[in-house]
Formats: C-alpha cells, structure tokens, sequence
C-alpha cells in the first residue's frame, strides 16, 4: 500500500514538471513567432531600399526625375528674372545718367541764351525766367506758367502768362513799379502773338497796370479776377 502512494506521488510529480516544461516552450515559441517576423519585416524594408535605390542610379525613379525637372524649371525662371532686373536697372541707370547730362548741357546753353517755353507750362526754365522778371520764385498759388522771349533784332519782347491770387499780383506790381490805368489800353496789341495761353479778346477789355521808360521801353500787366489770371508783357520799340 505504501509503494503505491509512493508511485502515485512520482507520477504527479512528473506531470507537474512536464506541464511546467510544456508551458516554457510555449512561450518560447511565441517569442521565436514575434522575433522571426519583425526579422522578415526589416529584412523586406531593407530589400525595398535597397530597390529604390537603384532605380534612382538608373534614372529609373520617375518621383525624383519630376523633382530635378522642377527644381531646374525653377533655377531656369529665377535666373531670367533676375537677368531682366539685372537689365531694367541698368537702363534705368542710363536714363538717368542721360537725363542728368542732357539738364547740365540745357543748363550751360541757358546761361548763354535764356530759354522761353511757350507751348509747355511750369518748366524749370519758365520758373527760372519767373524768378529773373519778378524778383521772387514762384509761390504756391502760381500755377500754369508760360512765357515766350523774342530777342531777334533791335527790339525785344517778353510775355508771360500764369494763375496766381491778388496778393501776388500786387506783388508783382509793387516789385516792378507799375501805375494803374483807368481805362483799357490796347497800344500793344499789335505785337501780342497768337498763343493758346494769351488771351487777346479779354486783355483788351482788362485795365492794365503799367511803366512806360520814354518811348522805347514798356511793362503791361493785366490781371482777370474772374479766372484768377495774370498777363504779362514787356517790350521795347
């Protein structure tokens, strides 16, 4: 009786060290599982890899093909952008150049023989000859400022037209000296020439503020209080 408890106790026992042995390598070969197939996974991603890139070796990779494309298209548009600014400032460099040459050389040829401009208002040189007439530069209600010069021949002539407000036209007649006449005076008009700025019709009916020098020198100066227009015009005979 006792060797058969004793071979009943072996017996367990050996299936408790079995099923302890059983559970080991269960686990073990779960853990084989799990190892093997992330070695299978980075062993396709290197083999994928490794693929790419040869293809793009062999310019077989069509994704990167596009890209050096593009970024050559984009090389090839900024470079002739900034060619064409390159080329715009150095033209606009020339035309400076060229403009400052052509004031300079307008500059020394007016200091020799001064110069009118009849058909363009408010000019550099028709502001110079407003200065050089009148004595002062031209203030801000002064606007639209023609002229005309003729110095052929023994007798000379000077006409200026412009906007301004009384206080420069009194001004003006103060600085030049100029009486007040009662009653219109169209004894120059047969030397009044037909420019746009001038105009006859009006002058003629204008009582004028004058200077007569003898017979020979002459300053008129008409003023339109409805257009705000002054007249100018100074002559010898």
């Amino acid at each position: 009786m006792h060797n058969r408890c004793l071979a009943f106790q072996l017996r367990i026992s050996n299936l408790k060290i079995r099923g302890q042995h059983s559970v080991l390598f269960g686990w073990m070969h779960l853990f084989s599982v799990i190892f093997g197939w992330i070695g299978l996974h980075c062993k396709m991603q290197l083999r994928t890899a490794h693929i790419e890139r040869t293809r793009f070796k062999t310019k077989q990779y069509p994704l990167s093909s596009y890209r050096i494309k593009t970024l050559i298209l984009i090389f090839t548009v900024l470079a002739l952008f900034s060619c064409n600014r390159i080329r715009r400032k150095g033209q606009e460099m020339i035309d400076k150049a060229g403009a400052k040459i052509s004031q300079h050389k307008e500059t020394a040829v007016d200091k020799v023989i001064p110069y009118f401009d009849s058909n363009k208002p408010d000019t550099r040189f028709n502001k110079l000859r407003f200065e050089e007439f009148f004595g002062f530069p031209p203030t801000p209600d002064v606007k639209n400022i023609y002229c005309y010069g003729d110095r052929m021949g023994i007798d000379a002539k000077f006409m200026f037209s412009f906007q301004c407000d009384t206080v420069t036209r009194n001004r003006i007649v103060t600085q030049l000296k100029l009486q007040e006449s009662k009653r219109p005076n169209n004894f120059s008009s047969g030397s009044w020439p037909a420019f746009y700025w001038w105009d006859s019709e009006k002058i003629a009916t204008l009582n004028p503020y004058f200077l007569k020098v003898g017979h020979k020198y002459h300053r008129y100066l008409w003023f339109d209080k409805d257009r705000q227009m002054l007249y100018y015009l100074d002559f010898d005979l």
